[in-house]
């Protein structure tokens, strides 16, 4: 039997009303833990099996969630096209201003090399690979790849953290031994961090990580 969330109304029988209430007891129990659809599996101990949310529709958050208040919401997320889970979450204070919406199963690979993922706390990882035969590399960490922005307003002018790892390229062992290290945020300009490589040369290939919280 299907849920009904408008009973009972006014002018309902008891003995229409009653059939109804119990048909909405038996719906319920059918999401319980233990699988079973009947009334008596309503516990507080064995949990449910799934909580189905609705995508939301407008603005982002789609209400207004007061301060200190963690919620659980899903709609579209404009980078992904996808609906995703996000949190209300507070991280840069404790007033509303302070409020973050996080897409947690939110990311996105935008080839075999690069791609983005949020994690559930906030913070928003980007890798990607480049082959340069320049000494230093400057790449942007707010907008490389059409990915989501970081926070640089609460949580300081850049991320908190970026790996870099050389790469051998299968053709010249001279090539691997080049070293690439992180050369710091914002030395080519706003937005960017530099990668230096241990001197000039053919093409060489690194892989680089970047953690920080996001926007």
């Amino acid at each position: 039997m299907a849920y009904k969330y408008n009973i009972p109304l006014a002018t309902d029988q008891l003995s229409e009303s009653q059939g109804d209430i119990q048909g909405n007891f038996n719906a319920l129990g059918a999401i319980a833990g233990n699988g079973s659809n009947a009334s008596s599996s309503l516990n507080g101990t064995v949990g449910f099996n799934f909580v189905y949310l609705a995508s939301q529709v407008g603005s982002i958050p789609p209400i207004t969630f007061p301060a200190l208040n963690l919620a659980l919401y899903s709609a579209i997320n404009t980078t992904t096209t996808f609906n995703e889970l996000y949190i209300n979450k507070t991280t840069a204070s404790t007033t509303a201003a302070g409020l973050k919406q996080i897409p947690a199963t939110a990311m996105k690979q935008i080839s075999a090399t690069q791609g983005w993922s949020y994690w559930p706390s906030g913070m928003l990882v980007k890798w990607g690979q480049i082959s340069s035969t320049s000494q230093n590399v400057d790449i942007s960490f707010q907008t490389d790849f059409a990915s989501p922005l970081y926070d640089v307003t609460n949580a300081g002018a850049s991320p908190y953290f970026v790996s870099i790892t050389s790469v051998y390229n299968g053709t010249s062992a001279t090539n691997f031994d080049r070293t690439w290290f992180f050369g710091g945020f914002n030395v080519g300009g706003a937005g960017t961090f530099r990668v230096h490589k241990q001197d000039n040369g053919n093409a060489c290939v690194f892989n680089y990580v970047i953690y920080g919280l996001g926007a």
